[in-house]
This record gives C-alpha cells, sequence and structure tokens, in this order.
C-alpha cells in the first residue's frame, strides 16, 4: 500500500493509502484528474509519502502538452 497526503487549493490536507495508482483514483475524486494534469485538479499536489513523488496537475499539463508538440514536429 502506498500512503499518499492530499493538499487542496485552500491548504486543506487529507490522508489515504491506495495498491497503486488506479486504486488511488478510486480512493480520491481528483487524483485521476491531477495524474491527466486536468485543469479541475489545478491547485492540488499528492505526494507519495513512502517515496516523495509528488504529483502537480500543472506540471504533469505541462509536461504533456511538451511532449505532444515535440511528437508533432517529429
Amino acid at each position: 500500500m502506498t500512503r499518499w497526503k492530499a493538499v487542496a487549493p485552500d491548504g486543506t490536507k487529507s490522508a489515504f493509502e491506495a495498491a497503486n495508482d488506479g486504486d488511488a483514483c478510486g480512493k480520491h475524486d481528483m487524483f485521476a484528474c491531477a495524474l491527466a494534469g486536468c485543469p479541475d485538479a489545478h491547485g492540488w499536489t499528492f505526494t507519495d509519502l513512502d517515496t516523495g513523488r509528488t504529483i502537480v496537475p500543472e506540471e504533469v499539463e505541462a509536461a504533456t502538452a511538451a511532449a505532444l508538440t515535440a511528437q508533432q514536429k517529429g
């Protein structure tokens, strides 16, 4: 199980455990949106308390856009 800390845009913190990223999507309603870089999740952060991995939706969105641009330039 992975222990996650979620921080909402207003600073509210919550915690949950999940077996994997797919399971985490079912445990927190904004997790899947954050993984996708969805604007609805902007302002949220999710931190894996075991590894220190942090998911920031704005960074995911920017990385996805950069990868798509690079792919188009081929």
